[in-house]
């Protein structure tokens, strides 16, 4: 049955080719997309209104290239800037056009994507902020 989800993912991908406005390359491309809830500063939680309910609905999203502080990080700082971050995507992506844009899987079968709301791209948006750190940089 897993082997059967994973197939029709992937079928599912290979049929949503959009090319980017800045480069020559198709990447996947993912619209139509609702935010549930933000988990942290780089995972979101989606529905895709497109897909089936089995691989649409309640799907997490960790915001590809950036990790951000640990909500729970015990340093006061640390733990400030975390919230901000989750903060900083509720007040952006809550009730906005959201699209997953270079969607790919992770080590933990989540979504992996560039997530834009209202065409900002969350991710450089938060890099620029200071709020996450690129991937594999410590806090």
């Amino acid at each position: 049955m897993r082997k059967l989800l994973l197939l029709s993912v992937a079928m599912i991908f290979l049929l949503l080719p959009c090319p980017l406005e800045t480069k020559e390359i198709d990447c996947f491309c993912i619209k139509n997309v609702s935010l549930n809830r933000v988990i942290d500063g780089d995972t979101i939680n989606v529905d895709i209104a497109d897909f089936p309910d089995i691989i649409g609905k309640d799907i997490s999203v960790r915001l590809s290239g950036i990790d951000a502080a640990e909500m729970n990080d015990k340093r006061k700082e640390i733990k400030e800037i975390a919230i901000e971050a989750k903060r900083e995507i509720e007040r952006l992506c809550t009730d906005a056009e959201i699209e997953l844009v270079n969607v790919e899987r992770d080590k933990y079968f989540r979504l992996l994507a560039d997530v834009k709301c209202n065409g900002i791209s969350i991710n450089e948006y938060l890099l620029d902020r200071g709020l996450v750190k690129r991937y594999g940089q410590d806090w």
